[in-house]
């Protein structure tokens, strides 16, 4: 077994393994089932979920535009844990990208910002993976549309 984060030269290869981060107006809103329930519906294999607390350098370097740097920092998530979860699906970058899209228009009537993070591209999965690696993770499960906690980890997924 390898882990995703000690093996990043696999990562171009991982065509069916992507994330997803909930953002911080879901939990306000509370839209934590919705989101979970649409990516499902959308055949989405939810591997593991993690509770992670990223801070204000973190988001900067997640998000490259300015406009997304502004829109997510007023957000405040370097205030809250956020939940990120580990999916599987057959091409899951290139679809979960075009379905965070369709979950932000059923849900908010317009298909920009809001819910939900997700990588647009192989670059910037890969970009974030780095990010995540040097962050805590507190490792959960889903119970309820919100991983519950559990034991400290920073691996995020073990790959056979």
């Amino acid at each position: 077994m390898s882990s995703i984060l000690q093996s990043p030269k696999c990562w171009p290869e991982l065509t069916d393994i992507s994330f997803f981060m909930l953002k911080p107006e879901t939990y306000l809103l509370g839209k934590q089932a919705a989101v979970l329930k649409l990516v499902e519906k959308a055949g989405f294999e939810i591997i593991t979920a993690y509770r992670i607390k990223l801070s204000f350098k973190d988001l900067m370097r997640m998000y490259q535009s300015t406009k997304a740097r502004v829109t997510m920092s007023l957000r405040l998530p370097h205030l809250m844990p956020l939940d990120l979860y580990i999916v599987k699906k057959d091409n899951a970058i290139s679809t979960l990208n075009q379905l965070k899209y369709h979950i932000r228009a059923e849900l908010l009537g317009w298909n920009i910002g809001g819910f939900l993070h997700a990588p647009d591209s192989i670059t910037e999965f890969v970009a974030h993976m780095h990010i995540f690696a040097q962050v805590e993770l507190t490792q959960g499960h889903k119970q309820q549309g919100r991983p519950k906690a559990a034991n400290q980890s920073k691996q995020l997924i073990k790959l056979d």
